[in-house]
């Protein structure tokens, strides 16, 4: 019995690091009848995996680590949810077996962590929905690029347009900091230096 459990739990293993399918639609017209879709893959590992056929969701728990070609994300649980398979049919059709279809959203969950071209944030709840490449961050989010960081009640990142919004609330104000370089003295540090 434990000769045949071994090689389960391996492949068991194997399959929180699979590499999942996310369409992005390339950039046409959309006034194109078929546009070009292709796949980017999503690689998660983590300690545990969880998959419901019924609910097509898979739950990663435990040192989640997700890797795509837009960005990299930590947290302490992850759970995909999955649309319609490339044939049509939903995972929940294939009895007995994992028919996976495609990513429709990312949800990370507790001490999120998130880098995407040497910017980083952080955050306790991150909901990424693929079709658009929006980021909302959300319990205490943080977006941090170089010097500058923003904070607010909720932070929505558009991943594909490189831009960003931030709503505060009265518990929460939008607080940002942006720094500069400047040649000039700051006034009276001069005189600083001057008293020393």
């Amino acid at each position: 019995m434990a000769s045949r459990l071994v090689p389960f739990l391996l492949s068991l293993t194997m399959a929180a690091a699979v590499a999942f399918p996310v369409p992005t639609a390339c950039a046409q017209p959309k006034a194109a009848a078929n546009p070009a879709q292709k796949s980017v893959p999503t690689t998660v590992t983590a300690q545990r995996m969880q998959y419901d056929a019924n609910k097509q969701s898979v739950v990663f728990e435990g040192d989640v680590y997700v890797k795509r070609p837009d960005f990299e994300l930590w947290s302490v649980k992850l759970t995909l949810h999955l649309g319609k398979s490339k044939e049509g049919k939903s995972g929940g059709d294939v009895p007995g077996g994992m028919d996976a279809g495609e990513i429709e959203r990312i949800v990370a969950e507790k001490n999120v962590r998130m880098v995407r071209e040497g910017r980083n944030g952080t955050c306790q709840k991150a909901t990424y929905t693929t079709n658009d490449g929006l980021m909302i961050m959300e319990g205490s989010p943080v977006l941090f690029d170089k010097e500058n960081v923003v904070k607010g009640e909720v932070i929505y990142f558009y991943t594909r347009e490189n831009r960003s919004e931030v709503h505060g609330g009265t518990s929460r104000p939008v607080e940002a900091v942006f720094t500069s370089s400047s040649s000039a003295s700051l006034p009276g540090a001069e005189k600083a230096k001057e008293s020393e």
